[in-house]
């Protein structure tokens, strides 16, 4: 959907509240640049974060799935070279970000080398270019958010670690109330675009209104010793790598703090915050294999039931055992009587 008017409001999309918390955020803080969608399709992940950009009044720079690296980063502007005589560098698709929201949809898809070096130029806001004799940098100041459907393919847990909030898309599936509600938003909107907007104007400015103020008052948040160490807690259960989730947790509570218009944060804060910082970063550790019967235990058993069957075997091998009492009065047979003869 194209910007301006005609684009679907971000605060008539039904449902999604971890997901707008989410973007919401990211345009908060600072220290949040980037956030991933993940739901099945047709749950109106795209709708919700090519909304953003009309609520938050900046523009969405859409990146293709196959986009090429010299595309997205950079690389040689040829007729420039021809008539500069030096090798002259040209901006990539990245350049178009700064400043907005940078969108990738299917993120899952891309080529996993390029999706790595677009994190790393996101995370520092910077795309230093070093490649065919050409080299420079240039600002990318943006806020990335990528979606993607779990059900086509997955995303290494290096990477996945890298995206510092991630939420699910909640699609009302077995609600035919909410299902039906979201059937007369769409035709409504299909049916009067500019109306339909007109009418959802009122809750588009409150919210803008508290995505500025939040902004104004983030500097002011402060969150204490022990709320830290209540996200360190929540991190160490899931048995998150690392330490992005613990820090992605801190920069989250603040900003979930501003946006509710207060200057210190809550546990409900950093509750909220592990919703959406943790969940992809949650380790399912193999359970331990059962442990073995004590063979010292066994040996022994073994032991005491052969002792219990031979009681008369005598300490010392050596030893030849005792004849019984009676052998003296055994009748002797013929090879003993030769043998003694």
């Amino acid at each position: 959907m194209p910007l301006g008017d005609l684009t679907f409001p971000f605060s008539a999309v039904l449902g999604m509240e971890d997901a707008k918390r989410a973007i919401l955020c990211g345009a908060v803080s600072p220290g949040i640049r980037t956030v991933l969608i993940r739901g099945g399709k047709g749950s109106a992940k795209t709708v919700l974060a090519r909304s953003a950009g009309c609520l938050l009044g900046i523009g969405v720079v859409n990146v293709p799935v196959n986009v090429s690296e010299e595309q997205l980063f950079g690389g040689m502007d040829v007729e420039a070279t021809i008539r500069e005589g030096h090798p002259v560098m040209q901006r990539g698709l990245l350049s178009r970000a700064d400043g907005r929201i940078l969108y990738v949809d299917d993120v899952n898809l891309m080529d996993q080398r390029v999706l790595s070096s677009l994190l790393d130029c996101v995370s520092t806001g910077r795309v230093v270019l070093e490649r065919e004799g050409v080299s420079g940098e240039y600002g990318c100041d943006t806020l990335l958010v990528a979606t993607m459907n779990p059900e086509d393919s997955g995303i290494s847990p290096h990477l996945l670690d890298r995206f510092d909030l991630c939420a699910y898309s909640d699609f009302p599936n077995d609600d035919g109330r909410l299902r039906e509600e979201v059937l007369r938003r769409n035709t409504d909107f299909a049916g009067d675009p500019q109306g339909f907007s007109r009418r959802w104007t009122p809750d588009q400015d409150s919210l803008k209104a508290k995505v500025e103020l939040a902004r104004r008052l983030l500097s002011l948040v402060t969150i204490s010793d022990d709320l830290l160490g209540v996200a360190v807690e929540l991190a160490s259960r899931v048995s998150a790598d690392g330490f992005r989730g613990d820090l992605a947790m801190a920069n989250a509570s603040k900003a979930i703090a501003a946006l509710n218009g207060r200057d210190e944060v809550m546990r409900k804060d950093v509750e909220e915050a592990a919703m959406i910082c943790l969940a992809h970063r949650r380790n399912y550790l193999p359970e331990p294999p059962a442990e073995p019967p004590d063979n010292d235990e066994e040996d022994g058993s073994e032991r005491d039931g052969d002792d219990s069957r031979d009681d008369n075997r005598p300490d010392d091998p050596e030893t030849p055992p005792e004849p019984p009492e009676d052998y003296g009065d055994s009748p002797k047979c013929d090879g003993d009587d030769r043998q003694q003869g």
